[in-house]
């Protein structure tokens, strides 16, 4: 399928130097059938362009052209872009190959080839009834898998199938009733229909609505029906409008087996890792930076710090750093996880780092599986200048036991000097007066009672309750600021500290760190209004899609902004 298109006359005010370039992307390389994809071409040249799209690809309303200017700060100097979107959805599962091309001034500018990989996706024909294909038009729930185990990827999303063109409005999602971390992997609003046939009758379908969810309690999870209004033309000719309601769904989560390894660290799905250090040799006292790079898909974001041996003469500082690279896909999160370990080299001399063992659990083989990644040999070379630092608890026991010492050389001083004054006439008097003194001490004090002043308790707890509400109010002035400066994303993150704050103060906790499955479920234990826990998770969600760029705009945080505050208020 070819679309030539002539997108903007040449302007003659591009800068010198810039260089000419065809960029074409899109923002999934993998997808299933009937998800949409959008396909964006980017270039400094402007003429005919031409796409060259799979036949299969089947292209929805939506199309996006322009340009804009840009500064190339190597340069100095500014370039045009020019730019063309364009959305739709696969028909078909298979690969497919994208490509595009401008023609200008006798010459043709070509784009690299981009790969997509479309899968069959979820299988929803086995939740349809007699009764959905006695109907013009239906909806219903897919689902990845109807069994899956705690901490595996699920993917859900919903389906419209017709027999009329239609629309519609007024979108109300699929609900899952409990606990579940639920991410939108695919928030277009648009429907794109391919042609399915379903026990010989031809239906339009279009899928919207995907989510990617991830449980971490067994049970069964009752999945609640979307609902919208669809707007079609009646057999008279006149135009309609209906209430469709899907069919709802049921999820059972399985428990993990119960024999985990000592070093499994929570991860389900399918990983890698990989441990290194980036040079062999050191020197004594030198702090070395040891890797260990978790990667693969699945509940890659909730893999918590890997642990591994350590060899006698070096030392541990701190927790490592991690670094998150990925984003959720079909699969999961999907990409890696980095831990950086700060380690000291107090001895001199061949170091070995034993082998190291980590496992994660496969939920395809139904089983754990282990990985092993082999030991690794440094050198230290001696450092005279070197004066090893020993830790508290070892500094606290030797001058526990010097002190002990000095004790004892002090009680032998004494006890030889004690001998020679015992024998003198100036003994007796010289004892018994401080004991004579004591007790007429303790008799005049006897009748006196020292009143303890203590600090009411409602006074600190009062205290307690302004600092903390002080940090919640410095931290939205803080992301306001951010968001000010550009920094959107750094301003979604100020907004979820206030909201786990806040969810802290509630709590009456110190920890503002508590995941929200505990949050939300002592919210349900204190009675806390069902709208308002479903708005604390919304509010979350909204932070952590624009952690992972799925919600970067200056209108959404703003929005989110003030629905946050007015939380706060409405719980305060």
């Amino acid at each position: 399928m070819k679309y030539l298109l002539y997108i903007l006359s040449f302007i003659s005010t591009i800068a010198f130097g810039q260089k000419d370039a065809v960029v074409l992307t899109v923002d999934h390389e993998e997808v299933q059938v009937g998800d949409p994809l959008v396909v964006t071409i980017k270039s400094t040249v402007s003429g005919n362009l031409e796409l060259n799209f799979p036949d299969e690809f089947v292209s929805g309303s939506a199309v996006q052209n322009g340009m804009n200017q840009e500064m190339d700060f190597r340069s100095g100097k500014v370039k045009t872009i020019y730019f063309y979107a364009k959305n739709g959805a696969f028909s078909k599962e298979g690969k497919y190959v994208f490509s595009a091309s401008i023609s200008s001034k006798n010459k043709v500018y070509r784009s690299k080839n981009v790969t997509v990989r479309v899968t069959k996706g979820c299988n929803s024909k086995d939740e349809i009834t007699r009764r959905n294909l006695r109907q013009p038009f239906f909806g219903v729930i897919d689902r990845s898998k109807s069994r899956i185990y705690e901490g595996e990827a699920l993917i859900l999303n919903g389906k419209i199938y017709s027999k009329l063109p239609l629309d519609f409005n007024g979108y109300r999602p699929f609900e899952v009733e409990g606990n579940a971390e639920s991410i939108n992997i695919n928030s277009s609003n648009e429907l794109i229909f391919s042609t399915e046939i379903i026990k010989g009758q031809k239906f339009a379908a279009a899928t919207f609505g995907k989510q990617l969810l991830f449980f971490s309690t067994p049970g069964k999870y009752e999945i609640h029906p979307f609902e919208l209004a669809v707007m079609y033309e009646s057999e008279d000719g006149f135009a309609e409008t209906a209430e469709l309601k899907s069919n709802a769904n049921v999820i059972e989560v399985l428990p993990l087996p119960s024999n985990a390894p000592a070093d499994f660290t929570g991860g389900v799905g399918k990983f890698k890792i990989q441990r290194s250090v980036k040079t062999n040799t050191f020197q004594q006292g030198d702090v070395l930076q040891m890797t260990v790079v978790v990667s693969g898909a699945g509940n890659l974001h909730q893999v918590d710090v890997p642990e591994f041996d350590l060899p006698r003469g070096v030392t541990m500082y701190g927790d490592p750093e991690v670094e998150e690279k990925f984003h959720f896909g079909l699969h999961g999160a999907e990409g890696k996880k980095i831990f950086t370990y700060n380690i000291q080299l107090v001895d001199a001399g061949a170091l070995k780092f034993p082998e190291m063992t980590w496992s994660y659990f496969d939920p395809e083989l139904k089983k754990y599986t282990t990985i092993r990644e082999k030991s690794i040999q440094l050198s230290s070379e001696k450092n005279i200048d070197f004066q090893a630092e020993l830790p508290e608890e070892v500094e606290e026991e030797l001058e526990s036991t010097k002190q002990n010492r000095v004790s004892v050389v002090d009680k032998q001083a004494a006890n030889k000097t004690s001998s020679s004054f015992s024998q003198s006439i100036f003994f007796w008097p010289t004892v018994l007066s401080p004991v004579v003194f004591a007790l007429f001490f303790l008799f005049w004090m006897k009748g006196k009672k020292k009143q303890p002043i203590e600090k009411p308790a409602a006074v600190v707890e009062s205290n307690e309750f302004k600092a903390k509400t002080n940090v919640i109010h410095d931290l939205l002035a803080s992301a306001q600021e951010e968001a000010a400066r550009g920094n959107v994303k750094e301003g979604f993150g100020f907004i979820e500290l206030a909201l786990r704050w806040q969810a802290a103060l509630i709590l009456n906790e110190d920890d503002a760190n508590l995941c929200q499955e505990e949050i939300t479920n002592c919210f349900a234990n204190m009675q806390i209004p069902s709208e308002q826990i479903t708005q604390f998770k919304s509010l979350l969600l909204k932070c952590q899609e624009a952690k992972y760029a799925f919600l970067n705009d200056e209108i959404a945080f703003q929005a989110t902004l003030a629905e946050t505050k007015k939380w706060i208020d409405n719980l305060a």
